[in-house]
């Protein structure tokens, strides 16, 4: 082959191919708000909010928000180390969750089960010398039954002690019925 040749196109990928419903929200759908209750920790320097639970037929993406401030006359390893915490990330080279010392969710349902963010880390954070921010999606599959459920939160690294809020699993059900395909043809939804 030549240098101008033409460059021929990669094979198409394969049509139809499922989504797997537990990895995380439905490509082809549009997900329907149902409004989280708000604070569920907060530190003299840290506040973790659920700031919406976007429900879908198969499941919900719960919307976790890290806030951090940097308090006057704290240290600048002090103030790295929070940095590090909200972002899941190990500034100087070490991807990965900052455990046991980080931010733990943990989701109790009425009959027993229970989720985790253990082992998902994903989202995005900023931040600069005064202040850092994050965002947490938390995907629960399949989609928690129309009980109360409860959001469990601890993070003692940086003061947040063990807290648990109750979420109205009707309400988000309720949203769940209003999500929307995207297309016509939509396989999302199938759990």
């Amino acid at each position: 082959m030549d240098f101008l040749d033409p460059i021929q196109p990669p094979p198409a990928p394969e049509p139809g191919r499922p989504r797997r419903p537990w990895v995380g929200p439905p490509g082809d759908w549009l997900g329907a708000p149902s409004v989280g209750p708000g604070i569920v920790g907060r530190s003299e320097s840290v506040v973790v909010v659920l700031q919406s639970i976007v429900a879908y037929p198969v499941g919900c993406d719960l919307q976790i928000e890290i806030r951090a401030r940097r308090v006057p006359g704290q240290a600048e390893e002090d103030w790295m180390s929070t940095v590090e915490g909200v972002s899941g990330h190990d500034l100087y080279g070490n991807d990965g969750p900052a455990l046991p010392a980080g931010l733990r969710v943990e989701v109790h349902f009425a009959d027993g089960h229970m989720a985790t963010n253990l082992f998902q880390y994903s989202g995005s954070a900023s931040g600069n010398p005064w202040d850092a921010s994050a965002e947490r999606p938390m995907w629960l599959w399949p989609l928690p039954p129309a009980k109360p459920f409860d959001v469990v939160i601890e993070w003692l690294s940086v003061g947040i002690p063990l807290t648990r809020t109750e979420v109205d699993g009707a309400r988000v059900a309720e949203a769940a019925a209003l999500a929307q395909p995207l297309w016509p043809d939509a396989t999302g939804a199938e759990s």
